[in-house]
This record gives C-alpha cells, structure tokens and sequence, in this order.
C-alpha cells in the first residue's frame, strides 16, 4: 500500500495490485490545484468545494458520498457518521468519517471532522485503526489540541496529519500542525511524500505521528 497526501483533505491510496483510491479531492480556488491523477474509486467526506471535486480525477471511478458500506476497486469502505462543527452539525452540517480497509490494513480519513470528541458509537465503530488521517489546523475542523485528545481518544498505530496551512494555500484561517506536535509531546517523522507502507513502520506501543510532504500543483 502507497499513501500519499495532495494538501488540504486529500489523501491517495493505491493498493498492491495497483488499484488507486482518493479521498477528497479539492477545487483550485482554495489556492493549489490537483495534480493528474486517475483512481478506481473517490471518497467524499462531505459537500463542500474543497473536498468534493471528483470531477478532478481522471478514469472512471466509482463514486462514495453517503453512508453505508462498500466494495469498489479492490477497497472495502465502511463510514461513521460525524460532525462538521461541536454542535451537532447546526453550523458547518455533517461528515463522513471514512474507514478503508487495504491489503490487511485499516485506514480512516475524518474530513472535516469538528466535534469535541468521538462518542461511544463512534469509537465503537471505529475499532482498531492502523493510519488515522486527521485535521490539525482548526477554524473549519478541530485544531491541534484538538486533534491530539481525538488521538488520545481511540489511540491509532499511525497518525498523518492533514487539512492544515500549506504554502499557496488561500484558506489563510488554518494553522500550521505544530500545536498538534506539541500537544501530544512528540515531533513527526519527517520527510516521506510517496509512502510505502510497511509492517516495520508501526510502532510496538503507542502512536508514531508521520508528517506527509504535500503532492499538488501550484497555481
């Protein structure tokens, strides 16, 4: 399994037989563009303009926006009601949280997740998570503290921070990920833009944060 990240939500998944998933794809007036890319199946966590441009990817990929569970392009979907804001969705709707399972793996996406907290549901749903894709940079999603409790919370073996300030992003509210780095106590490893992922990459005990390098087309 291959993980890359194309800023803002993005998140690109290609499995071992060569199949490839993404998961929110944004439109270009939010500052950076999607770089080409084709996939077998789009993953939209909810409708707004900077995660539901599928009409970016290429091919002709089968499209999930609702909930229920799915099996599209050698990925099996499942999906977690959530909310987009801490008041039961009356400001910003709601959210899908994704949870992709690939090549013995388990991988959820929170979009725009902006709640507190998970509930007991929730969690219960969730079950165990190898690689947590979660934002980190608040005013439209939780923030970094935030962010770090929701980590604490259900304790997934890989944390990636996403949906964070990039440079030639115009969405000027979102912070940098360091307040998420802080509040957990911890520095990210560093460095990785393709990510081959591999059983050596897991930590023993604990969650390892891993800070992904932005794959997009500037503008």
């Amino acid at each position: 399994m291959i993980i890359s990240w194309l800023g803002q939500a993005c998140i690109t998944i290609k499995n071992k037989e060569g199949k490839v998933l993404v998961i929110d794809p944004y439109d270009s007036s939010i500052g950076i563009a999607m770089p080409a890319i084709s996939a077998d199946a789009v993953l939209v966590t909810h409708s707004h303009h900077d995660h539901n441009n599928v009409q970016s990817v290429g091919g002709k990929p089968f499209i999930i926006q609702e909930q229920g569970e799915y099996e599209a392009g050698g990925f099996f979907v499942e999906t977690v009601a959530s909310f987009h804001d801490d008041k039961e969705g009356k400001e910003r709707g709601t959210n899908l949280i994704f949870i992709v399972s690939v090549d013995g793996y388990r991988v959820a996406h929170f979009g725009d997740f902006g709640q507190r907290e998970l509930t007991p549901a929730q969690l219960e749903a969730l079950g165990q998570i190898d690689i947590a894709c979660i934002p980190v940079g608040g005013f439209y999603t939780i923030d970094g503290a935030g962010a770090a409790k929701l980590v604490h919370q259900f304790e997934p073996k890989i944390a990636i921070p996403i949906h964070y300030q990039i440079p030639g992003l115009a969405v000027k509210e979102l912070a940098s990920p360091e307040a998420f780095f802080g509040s957990l106590g911890m520095q990210a490893e560093t460095g990785k833009d393709l990510w081959n992922v591999k059983a050596t990459d897991f930590p023993q005990e604990g969650t390892q944060v891993i800070q992904l390098k932005p794959l997009y087309a500037k503008i």
